[in-house]
């Protein structure tokens, strides 16, 4: 598993500062975990699965596809994680969940929603 999670690190383009912070832990607790000194408890399994949207059965077995969403939605899911100072805001994945799964029709709509707004 310790492979996996430096995998799915790297294909977010995250430091491990960075992807620390999604998960409110130390940039140490996360090297810990890349190499196999300290495994991630099942808590901390889930909330990776949960901020970045790893499959279960991947991040178990490292079979299948790495990401729950591996379609366009999931760019919208890593873009608004992100908070205006730069940093990875994960308290925005309600919303952010909300917004993955609509319909191309209401996207489109909450684009034009937005850029009324501006």
């Amino acid at each position: 598993m310790n492979e996996r999670i430096k995998e799915v690190r790297k294909a977010l383009g995250l430091s491990q500062e960075q992807f620390a912070y999604g998960l409110k832990v130390s940039a140490a607790d996360i090297a810990d975990f890349e190499s196999g000194k300290c495994p991630p408890s099942e808590e901390m399994q889930e909330l990776i699965r949960l901020v970045y949207g790893v499959s279960e059965i991947w991040l178990h077995a490292g079979t299948g596809g790495m990401f729950v969403r591996e379609t366009d939605n999931m760019n919208y899911r890593w873009f608004m994680l992100w908070d205006a100072g730069g940093r990875h805001d994960p308290s925005h994945l309600w919303l952010v969940d909300k917004i993955a799964g609509f319909s191309d029709l209401k996207v489109a709509l909450l684009a034009d929603i937005a850029a009324a707004l501006v």
